[in-house]
């Protein structure tokens, strides 16, 4: 029965829940004021600044995380050359590169952005090309769409 009482603390509860979301929205590399529950009159100008200062943050972490993951990579080396028949070169260094997860773009997305694109005269078919086959120049964009023509 001590388990059950009908003073909790609410508030430090909610606090606490406050915090644990803010720090989530910051190791997903968002604002922590993104998820609070308070309103803040804050100007473009220091949305700006906030941004810029989780991003110095974000790119300090991942000095941090590359040298662990070098250190962590060469622990797993020694101690799968201490256990496998097969060894793995002692000399050889390992490199890690962290990649940012693009956002995916539906098709309906895309065809509605190239709609728009060319209704404003931003882009063409050729850029289309160059996007979707990551080609280099427009000329070889323009020849990939002649000899689609031709095929055609």
């Amino acid at each position: 029965m001590e388990s059950v009482t009908s003073n909790y603390d609410f508030a430090g509860i909610r606090e606490q829940t406050d915090y644990l979301l803010s720090q989530l929205a910051i190791s997903e590399g968002m604002n922590a004021s993104s998820v609070s529950q308070q309103v803040d009159d804050l100007s473009g100008i220091a949305k700006i600044v906030d941004n810029a200062e989780l991003e110095e943050k974000r790119l300090d972490n991942l000095e941090l995380l590359y040298q662990f993951e070098i250190d962590l990579l060469n622990k797993m080396r020694m101690v799968w050359n201490k256990y496998s028949p097969t060894k793995l070169n002692e000399s050889g260094e390992f490199e890690v590169e962290f990649v940012e997860d693009s956002q995916t773009e539906t098709v309906s997305d895309k065809t509605a952005r190239r709609e728009m694109e060319k209704k404003y005269g931003i882009a063409n078919e050729i850029d289309f090309v160059i996007e979707d086959k990551e080609l280099g120049s427009r000329d070889e964009a323009l020849a990939h769409i002649t000899k689609q023509m031709k095929v055609n």
